[in-house]
Order: structure tokens, then sequence, then C-alpha cells
């Protein structure tokens, strides 16, 4: 099907009502009337012969999976327009990058490269949304994402850092219930997860002598890894979490690293995700940059594995 302008210019219409999941609302941030929208969307339809949006009772709608996929598309190529646009002409980086990021790295790591990037780039302006959900990039309009495991096809996946984990304690649950000397000696101590669901970490330390979650009988789900990182620091138990949470208890010695030997496989690959987009690259390569500065500083020795 030939792309003309007839079929161009309806779609930032739909991509509002995608957006605002109401046609009145689409309507209010485009600065229209409802009907105006309503007329676009039909036109479109009709000019594909496709069923894009579907109107259900009060005002509630949601697209087909013809009308998703041209949204996200359509926003997709409109990232790369305005990023393309902010840039012309300048030898400077600037704009706005939407970034999602893990809570942990990104609430221990992101905030020192943020600042570096203040430094290098000061027209450039990073919005970061720090969430574990496995957010879609294109839909929510994301530029880049820190991701610790490969997803969704048709995007660049750059290997960004890797990052040690260990297992740990505080001192002053060790005093109480001693060092375990080996893995199997773990079940008799309180394991500390994140969920009920079996943990990736806690397999691979487990698996190295035969054992799984199912042979440790004393476990507590702490949710998230600053909860379990305070649960150590409160003497609930044994975790293990990125050395870059601990970071500080670590070289103070009021968090113990304990069976260092096993510990050493324990590794988390971050990848920086990004739409295949040059412009976006540029931007991918000064993060990537800053983060090398940033883990290569006495803050974070030890927490990842440095070329």
């Amino acid at each position: 099907m030939y792309l003309s302008h007839h079929l161009i210019g309806h779609l930032p219409f739909l991509a509002a009502v995608a957006r605002c999941q109401s046609f009145t609302l689409a309507a209010e941030s485009m600065h229209v009337s409802q009907a105006a929208v309503s007329y676009q969307i039909r036109q479109l339809e009709q000019k594909l012969g496709l069923l894009l949006v579907v109107r259900q009772s009060g005002s509630r709608i949601h697209l087909t999976s013809a009308g998703q996929t041209l949204v996200e598309e359509y926003l997709d190529c409109e990232k790369r327009l305005q990023l393309t646009l902010e840039n012309l002409g300048s030898e400077e980086p600037k704009g706005t990058l939407h970034m999602t990021v893990p809570v942990d790295f990104g609430s221990a790591i992101m905030p020192a490269v943020m600042a570096r990037l203040a430094n290098t780039a000061p027209q450039l302006e990073v919005n970061l949304h720090v969430s574990d959900e496995m957010v879609d990039m294109v839909a929510n309009q994301f530029d880049l994402a820190v991701r610790s495991q490969p997803g969704a096809t048709g995007l660049e996946y750059q290997p960004l850092v890797r990052s040690r984990k260990q297992l740990v304690a505080s001192q002053a649950y060790l005093d109480r219930y001693g060092i375990p000397g080996s893995i199997e000696e773990l079940s008799h101590h309180r394991l500390l997860v994140r969920g009920t669901q079996t943990s990736f970490s806690w397999q691979q330390m487990l698996g190295q002598v035969g054992l799984s979650e199912k042979d440790i009988p004393n476990k507590s789900s702490l949710g998230n890894t600053f909860a379990l990182a305070e649960g150590v620091r409160q003497g609930l138990g044994l975790a293990i979490l990125p050395r870059f949470i601990l970071v500080s208890e670590l070289q103070r010695g009021e968090v113990v690293p304990l069976l260092e030997e096993f510990s050493q496989p324990l590794i988390t690959d971050f990848f920086l995700v990004h739409l295949s987009a040059p412009q976006i690259g540029r931007f991918a390569n000064l993060i990537t940059t800053a983060l090398q500065e940033v883990i290569h500083t006495s803050q974070f020795k030890g927490c990842f594995v440095l070329d």
C-alpha cells in the first residue's frame, strides 16, 4: 500500500486516542472537538479497510491488534524524528531522553551517571522511570532501557556492565547464629528471597552442590532488592545481593561476605536497550561512557567485572 500524506495525517489522532484511552481526552489534548477526532479515525479505518478502534459502553475504547501495531510503529517513527529534529545542526547532544531502569540499578548507579552527563552533555535531559517491570518501550515511549536479559525483538541490546553479586549477612546475625562454612550448612540458616518464585541467584548458588531452594526450610520473602538489603542490616538472615547495593556496609565490615568462592559465578549482565536509530545510538554511547567512568571509581570498587 502506498503511504500517502492522506494516511499520515490521520495517525496523530489515532496515537492520541491510544495514549488517552478516550476520544474526549484525545480531543482535549489536541485542542480539537471530539467529533473531529472521531472523523479522523473513521477516515483512517475506511482508507485502510480495517477496524482500528473498538468503541465500548460509556467512553471506554480499546485498540484492535491492527490498531495497536499501527500506533506502536507511528510512535517509534515520531520519537526518532523528534530526536533528529532536536539535534539537527548541533554538535552538542540535546533534548530529552526517557529511560526505564530496574529499581536497584536506577537508584544506586544512575544518579552518578546523570551527574556526569550534566557536565559532558548539559543540554541533554534524562528522565528516569524506575521499575522492575518489563515495560513495553515503544508503547510507553521510552528511548532507552537497562535490562538484565534480552527481551522484545526489534530493539538493539548493547552490553553495558557485568555486576557482581555476593552472599552476605550482618555481623550481628553471624554473632548469633554462626558463620556457614559450606553451602550445605545454609539449610541451618534463614534465607532472604525476593518472592515465592524460584530465585535464579539462589538456584545458581545452591546448584553448585546439587541443592535447590526446596532443601532450605527457612526462607523469608521481602519483595525487592532494597527490602532484602535492609533485612540483612536488621539481622533477619542471609541474602544474595548486588555488591553495589551494600558497598559502604561491606567496606565498613557491618555486612560480611560469605562463601566468596561460591559467590564468584554470581554475575548479572546488564544491557542498554534502545530503538534502532542512529540518534538514539549516539545517546546510548554517551550513557555507556559515563557509566564506565562511574564504575571505575573507588566508590564501586569490587562491584563490577572490569575489563
